[in-house]
């Protein structure tokens, strides 16, 4: 506003507000508009046309010609005007469109240029760490002008890169790759291989006999399935879900979860690490029907609000919107979508579950809570460990521990339960042979206490170390030197 009334030659007067002595003018005029409404009462216009009539005239005939106390030289305001020398300014069309335009102030930048609205305009490099005046028409950005003090204004063009660049000039010919004549690595190499060692022995002394060399697909290190003669590689994270090992109280965790599933329940399952909580999250999709459920799964260290929310909107072909309350009302759409047009149910399951924040838990409340907490529209599974149960059980978790339908915690295998593990996974690699001894699975079970990560370990590394080493049948000695030597 200052820089459109200092060119169009106005004054910016500053008041105090409520303070009749600095705007007496105004105060007065009100009091003589208040004045024609108790006039024009009188002739009891009924509308706006008559109303504004009323005013012309009085405007025109009454105000001008009433007598001014402040204008000692004439009888009233017309009279005042009309002996007034000064003659009337008109502004032109230029510099009324001039006066209107807008200004931003933009630092230029090292390149002599300035950034306004995602392009770059040249300034000049005279200009550059100081500030300076951008003046555009919202209208038309092409150019711009750019005013500094002490120098007249000048415009400004956008940058286009490559405008001014000419033809990439050819590589000079002393800069050329220049053709080998003879290779100073084979040189060194037979300089190394006719010098003598340390010892006084040379490599051809050293070593009698030809090197043995390997038949071409093959490793120096042979691999343990060749070896016992598997089919399959056991002991992997890899194995399909019907070849998985399953024990009794894991069979009926799978059965709970299941009906959580189909009656839309709030799930928790825990477990201590390597037991097996992922592979239990595994054995569930593949037992649930595809036309029936729709399962989503969601795994992050650190998940908030918005990326839980662009987990389960991507999976079914929507987008995620940036702000988690704009990201709530498509999910409710298309969960809705889901159910009564494919009439699948939505199946959540969120892994590694003990790392969720509280402001995580608090928005599981909302979530489950749909027809004013009348109905759930999905089934919710987390999973995480069992210091996260006992999170769960503070006062501060309260109202989400009270939500939870059912709990399940999955256990550690007992000695019986790992040697069939163990069996589970040699019948999977396909051989038929005993490989692991009965003294072998207690050293197992002694070190795992039963948790199948550890069991897998244990036992890849011993398959290694038996096939290297040419044992078909592992004992407890090997065991537990593979155990001590290598995962102590």
């Amino acid at each position: 506003m200052a820089r459109m009334a200092a060119q169009l030659g106005i004054r910016v007067v500053y008041t105090k507000a409520y303070a009749p002595e600095s705007k007496g003018k105004i105060e007065r005029f009100n009091r003589v508009v208040d004045a024609f409404l108790a006039e024009v009462r009188l002739d009891r216009p009924t509308t706006l046309e008559t109303f504004n009539a009323a005013w012309d005239v009085w405007r025109a005939e009454c105000y001008p010609t009433k007598p001014h106390r402040a204008l000692p030289d004439a009888p009233h305001p017309a009279a005042a005007f009309r002996g007034d020398p000064e003659p009337l300014r008109f502004v032109d069309a230029a510099t009324l469109t001039a006066a209107f335009q807008r200004v931003e102030r933009r630092k230029v930048d090292k390149t002599g240029c300035v950034s306004f609205r995602g392009q770059a305009y040249e300034v000049g490099v005279v200009w550059v760490g100081q500030r300076v005046d951008v003046v555009y028409d919202p209208a038309e950005v092409s150019t711009v002008t750019i005013e500094a003090p002490g120098a007249a204004p000048w415009p400004a063009h956008p940058v286009v890169v490559g405008e001014h660049t000419g033809p990439r000039p050819a590589r000079p010919d002393h800069l050329g790759p220049t053709p080998a004549t003879h290779s100073r690595v084979r040189a060194a190499a037979r300089r190394r291989r006719r010098r003598p060692s340390r010892s006084g022995i040379s490599p051809q002394t050293r070593r009698p006999g030809p090197r043995p060399r390997w038949p071409r697909g093959r490793r120096a290190t042979p691999m343990f399935e060749a070896f016992y003669e598997m089919a399959h590689t056991p002991f992997t994270r890899a194995l399909p879900p019907d070849a998985l090992y399953a024990s009794a109280e894991l069979d009926e965790i799978l059965g709970r979860l299941e009906y959580a599933a189909a009656r839309q329940w709030f799930a928790v399952v825990t477990g201590d690490c390597g037991t097996g909580k992922s592979t239990a999250i595994r054995r569930l999709a593949a037992r649930l029907d595809r036309a029936q459920y729709q399962l989503l799964y969601v795994a992050d260290s650190k998940l908030t609000p918005r990326p839980f929310y662009k987990g389960l909107l991507e999976p079914l072909g929507c987008e995620a919107k940036f702000y988690r309350g704009e990201a709530k009302r498509p999910r409710h759409h298309e969960i809705a979508l889901l159910q009564a047009v494919h009439h699948q149910r939505p199946v959540v399951v969120v892994d590694e579950a003990h790392l969720l924040d509280r402001e995580m838990l608090e928005e599981v409340r909302f979530l489950l809570n749909q027809a004013m907490d009348a109905a759930s529209p999905l089934a919710l599974i987390l999973v995480g460990q069992t210091a996260w149960w006992d999170r769960l059980g503070r006062q501060a978790y309260a109202a989400i521990r009270q939500r939870i339908d059912l709990p399940g915690r999955v256990p550690y295998l007992d000695r019986a339960q790992t040697a069939a593990y163990l069996q589970a996974h040699l019948t999977y690699a396909g051989t038929a042979q005993a490989i692991f001894a009965e003294a072998a699975v207690d050293a197992i079970y002694r070190y795992s206490s039963g948790a199948a990560r550890l069991i897998n370990k244990v036992a890849t590394h011993a398959l290694l170390y038996g096939a290297q080493n040419g044992h078909r049948v592992l004992d407890e000695p090997l065991v537990t030197r593979v155990i001590q030597g290598e995962l102590a």
